[in-house]
C-alpha cells in the first residue's frame, strides 16, 4: 500500500506544489518470509539472518542451515534474510527497524 503526500516546493520564488507516492514496501516486504529468492529464484533457501551474540542452541541451528549469524552489530541497513543458495541478502533486520526507524 502506498501513502500519497503533497509538498510544498519554493524554489526561486517559484511555488510548485508535489503529489509524492511513497511506497510502504520497505517497511512490510521483510515481515513476512519470503519463499523465493529474488535474486536465483530458488525455492526453499531463505532462512533469517539473526544478529547478537548466539548461544549454542543458535550456533547448531546456524550450522543446520536454518539461519545465518549476522554478527554482534547492526545497522540501519541490517539485512533479515538470505538465500542459502546464492547468498542474496536483502529486508530490513527488526533490530534495525526498532532503533533506527522509530527515534
Amino acid at each position: 500500500m502506498a501513502k500519497r503526500f503533497l509538498v510544498l516546493l519554493i524554489v526561486g520564488g517559484v511555488v510548485a506544489l508535489l503529489t509524492l507516492k511513497l511506497s510502504q514496501n520497505w517497511q512490510t516486504v521483510s515481515q513476512t518470509k519470503p519463499t523465493v529468492c529474488p535474486r536465483c529464484g530458488q525455492e526453499g533457501s531463505i532462512v533469517p539472518i539473526i544478529y547478537g551474540k548466539p548461544g549454542q542452541d543458535l550456533m547448531n541451528d546456524a550450522k543446520k542451515g536454518k539461519c545465518v549469524l549476522g554478527g554482534c552489530m547492526i545497522d540501519r541497513d541490517s539485512p533479515k534474510w538470505q538465500c542459502l543458495n546464492c547468498g542474496e541478502r536483502w529486508g530490513i533486520a527488526d533490530e534495525a527497524r526498532e532503533h533506527y526507524l522509530n527515534w
